[in-house]
């Protein structure tokens, strides 16, 4: 069933490209440099034509301004100063806690406030044991097992030297005493 002089949709469809080339001359300002860029576009034909035109003109040259790079202003170099002193002090200061922290007096201190600050109270100044017969504990496990035996809170006062946990019941003083300078753990032994 073939039908005569019948023309398929396919056959009457037909697509045009416009190649433009195109020439720009740019010239910066400020330094009078000028360069030329060339080019070619491919454009499909549509019922209108747009051309780039500049009050009702061609454009054919461009100009472009140049921010040439100068110096910052007395205040941004002194903010830059600041800031790169203050980066470098807060990484001298990082490594001595670092450091500081790597101390076994000092991982115990802070292991132990980690896992019982429940059962411990800080003072502020040291307390004066004087008055009581003070006995001394080898290990915190040993005074915290006291603490909660005769249900009191452990004391503790520290500094950068020292910590000193204290339970204190019926006149005697049970002390377990932590150093954070090496000197101190040296004489110790």
């Amino acid at each position: 069933m073939e039908k005569e002089n019948v023309l398929s949709a396919r056959s009457l469809e037909f697509s045009a490209e416009l190649l433009a080339e195109f020439t720009y001359h740019i010239k910066f300002a400020e330094t009078g440099a000028s360069e030329t860029i060339r080019g070619r576009l491919m454009i499909p034909l549509s019922d209108e034509v747009f051309s780039p035109e500049i009050s009702g003109a061609p454009v054919t040259e461009i100009v472009v301004p140049l921010r040439v790079f100068s110096m910052p202003g007395p205040k941004v170099i002194v903010a830059l100063v600041l800031l790169t002193v203050a980066l470098v002090a807060g990484i001298c200061f990082g490594v001595y806690r670092f450091r500081r922290e790597k101390h076994p007096g000092r991982r115990e201190f802070a292991s132990i406030l980690k896992k019982y600050s429940d059962e411990i109270v800080f003072s502020d100044s040291q307390v004066d044991l004087m008055k009581y017969q003070i006995i001394e504990v080898e290990e915190f496990t040993e005074l915290l097992k006291l603490a909660i035996n005769i249900n009191k809170h452990i004391l503790c006062f520290h500094n950068d030297e020292k910590a000193k946990f204290s339970v204190i019941a019926d006149g005697f003083a049970y002390c377990h005493q932590l150093s954070f300078e090496p000197e101190n753990e040296e004489k110790k032994e």
